[in-house]
């Protein structure tokens, strides 16, 4: 996965990330967002583009390298 200068990410985007991390479905974040699914779909897929991850694995530990997300222990 190519690092590249990325867009800076809203709260919500950020919101998205740390469900997707948690394991939820898109169905469960759409509900705990209270948002369409069609729109999380949506904001994987830009999440995807901006951070250049071709997979949700790889926007994970994108997240994980870039400080969005912080190991819990």
């Amino acid at each position: 996965m190519k690092q590249k200068k990325e867009k800076a990410l809203s709260q919500k985007e950020i919101k998205v990330i740390e469900l997707i991390a948690g394991g939820f479905t898109d169905d469960e974040i759409a509900a705990e967002l209270k948002l369409s699914y069609s729109t999380i779909r949506m904001y994987a897929m830009n999440l995807l583009n901006k951070t250049n991850s071709t997979n949700r694995a790889n926007l994970i530990y994108w997240a994980f390298t870039n400080g969005i997300l912080k190991n819990k222990n």
